[in-house]
Formats: C-alpha cells, sequence, structure tokens
C-alpha cells in the first residue's frame, strides 16, 4: 500500500515464497518505490515464527545499497533498515533466512514507516508461510 501522502509504496512481489523445506536458506528481497523524495524511514520486515534470521544479503553488483540506508538491526523477530534519505526511484533491501521449524505459521506485514511521524505509514499483506519436514 502507499504512503498517505502517496510517496512510498511497498508490494508483494510476483512470485512469493509460500513453502520451504526444513534447513533451507531463503533470500528475502524487500523492494521499495519512492515517487517523491522520502527522509528518516524504517522498514521493519517481521519474520516468521518458524524461521530465525541468517545473515543480511548479499550486495549485488548491480546495485551498491549502502549509500542510502544508515543501518540494518537483526532483531529475534524481524530485521530492521533506518534509511536516511530516499530519492525518487526503486531500492531493493535484502536478507538471509533459514526455515527451522516444520508446521504452518504467519509472515506479517512488512511496515515501512516514518521515524518522526510514525502515523506516516505503509504496509503489504500478511502472508501464510510453511515449512515441510526434510
Amino acid at each position: 500500500t502507499k504512503l498517505e501522502n502517496g510517496t512510498l509504496t511497498v508490494a508483494p512481489g510476483e512470485s512469493n515464497i509460500d513453502s520451504v523445506q526444513n534447513g533451507d536458506l531463503v533470500k528475502v528481497v524487500l523492494t521499495l518505490k519512492a515517487d517523491a523524495p522520502c527522509e528518516y524511514l524504517i522498514v521493519e520486515d517481521p519474520i516468521p515464527s518458524s524461521c530465525r534470521i541468517n545473515d543480511r544479503g548479499a550486495v549485488d553488483s548491480e546495485s551498491d545499497w549502502g549509500w542510502w540506508w544508515s543501518q540494518m538491526v537483526a532483531y529475534d523477530n524481524r530485521m530492521a533498515f533506518f534509511i536516511t534519505h530516499l530519492e525518487p526511484g526503486e531500492y531493493k533491501l535484502a536478507y538471509i533466512m533459514r526455515a527451522e521449524n516444520p508446521g504452518q505459521a504467519n509472515a506479517m506485514p512488512t511496515v515501512v514507516y516514518n521515524m518522526y511521524d510514525p502515523d506516516l505509514r505503509a504496509s503489504t499483506p500478511a502472508q501464510g508461510f510453511r515449512v515441510d519436514p526434510k
């Protein structure tokens, strides 16, 4: 969905993964689309309860993303990215998670909001996520 002022959109990708096998590594790629300059954003991506954050994704040779974000923090239940400034355009954030516990879980909505105006926010829908035993 879009931010209330229409400047930033967060949307699910074309080919979301909804099931993996226990022990699989999953590269999570978040795409941000900014229609206007944005400042001081937080992107929080909750992980399914059946998974654990393993590492941040490797920087693709196509995009050097170190200049536009300031910090990333891996929590037990989510990955958070702190962005100082975005110019209009499309940006990708990535990290790796490992499927660890077989069963059905939910990938809760990814949320992006302004750090100094938390009412200015956008989010994706929640999605079911299943980890199958090997």
